[in-house]
């Protein structure tokens, strides 16, 4: 009989993801809604077959060395698996599971209505009560230039959206010239043009360690004053602090900042403390029976390798 595997879990979760991975083995966990500490991690993971962890646990050789050979997968409750050496785990033939991306419709319909709240806010239409929301905004996007960073589905979903309320043009920037912009009618322009031309500009790109902090001071100075900025990507694209300096300088208009990942946030007090600042917390995301569903996802796949070294094809991969 085959002995049951040994699993650690860095936070408490869902009961529906924690029987799943019963079913197949021990499970120790640290009890807790918070991170846990370095040192419990290290004390904790050693021997395991595997680890489900959070994005704000920083998974590194130190980590992989001290869990010892019998680490077969690690499983995040992240889009992202930037915590995580994915070189490193590569070497060791590691298998990383990522939790399934939310809804782009839901990320891109939420994004589009924090925008549409930012300019009602900039305009004062609330003064009015006789005014026509809806007519407000298609006046507002009236002679704007929306600007993408990033031209994946998301982007492409808040284009169409605003393409239909009437924005004037679309331009974007990506490694290269992208065949989705024919679907917005979206130009692709050098960086630095998208940044100086563009009266809006969503950050819709992954966040990665080649883009880490792409948005720093000198980059808030070559946007126009009034444009606002919108962060609807993954991981770390904006250096907090400049991103406060430029607000609180008003060398642009104002900002939403994505909460998908959770991770700490630099500068979030002094950030909040602005009235031109607002944190998108992308609700449908952090809700404690969607977070469950896709939880069980990832047990289920962690449970997969375990048994069988594989994912199989009818394994769950959506909520």
């Amino acid at each position: 009989m085959k002995p049951r595997s040994r699993i650690y879990v860095t936070r408490q979760i869902p009961q529906g993801a924690f029987d799943v991975l019963l079913e197949d083995g021990n499970v120790s966990f640290w009890n807790s809604h918070e991170p846990v500490p370095r040192g419990e991690l290290l004390n904790n993971i050693q021997g395991v077959d595997a680890l489900l962890c959070m994005p704000t646990d920083k998974i590194d050789r130190d980590v992989l060395d001290r869990a010892g050979p019998s680490l077969k997968v690690i499983g995040t409750l992240s889009e992202l698996c930037d915590h995580i050496d994915v070189d490193e785990c590569n070497r060791r033939n590691i298998q990383i599971i990522t939790m399934p991306s939310i809804s782009t419709e839901i990320v891109a319909d939420l994004t589009v209505a924090v925008l549409e709240g930012q300019l009602i806010s900039n305009e004062d239409a609330n003064a009015n009560e006789s005014v026509n929301k809806n007519d407000v905004i298609q006046k507002m996007y009236k002679g704007k230039t929306l600007g993408l960073v990033g031209l994946g589905s998301t982007a492409v979903a808040i284009g169409k959206r605003l393409r239909g309320k009437g924005i004037s043009e679309i331009k974007y920037n990506d490694f290269t010239v992208k065949p989705e912009e024919k679907e917005i009618g979206a130009k692709y322009e050098e960086f630095e043009k998208v940044l100086e031309e563009s009266d809006i500009i969503c950050i819709c790109c992954r966040g990665n360690n080649t883009n880490s902090g792409l948005f720093y001071k000198d980059v808030f100075q070559k946007m126009k004053k009034s444009a606002i900025l919108i962060d609807a990507a993954r991981g770390h694209v904006i250096n907090y602090y400049d991103l406060y300096e430029a607000l609180r300088e008003q060398h642009i208009s104002a900002a939403a900042v994505d909460l998908r990942e959770q991770g700490k946030i630099p500068y979030k007090d002094q950030l909040l403390g602005l009235n031109n600042c607002i944190f998108v917390p992308y609700q449908e995301s952090n809700r404690w029976d969607k977070r469950s569903k896709l939880s069980t996802i990832v047990s289920n796949k962690i449970v997969s390798i375990l048994q069988m070294g594989c994912i199989p094809e009818n394994c769950p991969v959506s909520a």
